[in-house]
């Protein structure tokens, strides 16, 4: 995102530096850039104090909050940062506004983010299952756990179910995705495609290419509101699927896939489904009016609806392909 912001959640910058000051003192004379720095989830703004830069996050949804999502997160990014492989969390809490819209603030990780697999170097894409490898292995506490493809299924549906029982009457385009998304869905689970026993090591969960900062010695993961117990692996099925120019045929780098490459292909169907998912709640939620204003673009709908579609051809043609073998 490009655009200059100049409020947000009905907050002047200025009153949202003070209220950050005032709540946070450790963060000294903060300085809050107009311009966002990237997110579908979040409003995620850059901001300086004493020569050290944070992300301020805040939610994209303007909705009351009665737990702070923020919590929990700082408690996963609090672990992963003392294995050296996300950034810090420095403060959580709540902005003095209508409806107590939460924050947290983490130090922003100085680095590169390559847009696609294909231009990361051999050395890149070793360090990425490096830390895949520290994720899996790792023992956080709280985090949500899934037993199976059909249970992290069970609970990517019932998050979209959630989305559509609360806001009425979505666009016959919401309306024909669900029931096209469902179809699919019974097809691949007569055809068994999520019948499955996770190894229960730690995932990312949304694994894209921007969420992988590469600094000078190593790699960090960012993001991490998705991260839960399941399946490592499913990772890397995400983080090949989700892209907007690549479908699941794909040819995954020999150095991610490693010797498990059918592993991740039987994964691709899920992680197609969480892709599909998530875009429509997110077109639903867009059509409701209930995203930041301050950060409503022209654009936004007009891109998600391409990215469904292309996605959801993407699983009809996985699904058919699982068919025929």
């Amino acid at each position: 995102m490009s655009e200059e912001l100049h409020g947000v959640h009905g907050l002047s910058l200025g009153e949202l530096t003070r209220q950050l000051t005032f709540k946070v003192p450790s963060l000294g004379d903060l300085s809050i850039h107009r311009s966002p720095i990237g997110g579908w989830t979040n409003v995620n703004l850059l901001a300086e104090s004493n020569s050290k830069k944070y992300v301020v996050k805040l939610p994209q949804l303007r909705v009351p909050y009665l737990e702070n999502p923020y919590e929990s997160q700082f408690r996963t990014y609090e672990h992963f940062s003392q294995l050296g492989i996300c950034p810090e969390p420095i403060a959580f809490g709540r902005l003095d506004t209508e409806i107590e819209t939460p924050f947290l603030v983490l130090r922003f990780v100085e680095g590169e983010i390559i847009p696609n697999l294909s231009e990361m170097s051999s050395r890149q894409l070793d360090m990425i299952r490096e830390v895949m490898a520290t994720f899996a292995s790792s023992s956080p506490q709280g985090l949500p756990r899934h037993e199976s493809s059909l249970d992290y299924s069970h609970h990517l549906l019932g998050k979209l179910e959630n989305t559509l029982d609360q806001y009425n009457a979505p666009s016959s385009l919401v309306s024909d995705s669900v029931k096209t998304l469902r179809s699919i869905t019974d097809s691949l689970l007569a055809l068994g495609a999520f019948d499955d026993t996770w190894p229960k090591d730690v995932m990312h969960g949304d694994l894209q290419e921007p969420n992988i900062v590469f600094t000078e010695s190593e790699v960090m993961f960012i993001d991490l509101e998705e991260t839960s117990i399941g399946e490592s692996l499913y990772d890397i099925a995400y983080l090949v699927v989700q892209n907007p120019k690549h479908g699941p045929t794909r040819k995954i780098p020999s150095q991610l896939a490693r010797d498990d490459e059918p592993r991740i292909r039987q994964l691709m169907p899920l992680a197609l489904l969480s892709v599909i998912a998530w875009t429509l709640d997110r077109i639903v939620r867009t059509e409701a009016g209930v995203l930041e204003e301050s950060l409503g673009r022209p654009t936004t709908s007009e891109v998600l609806r391409s990215y469904l579609n292309s996605k959801m051809l993407h699983y009809e043609e996985l699904s058919s392909r699982i068919g025929r073998h």
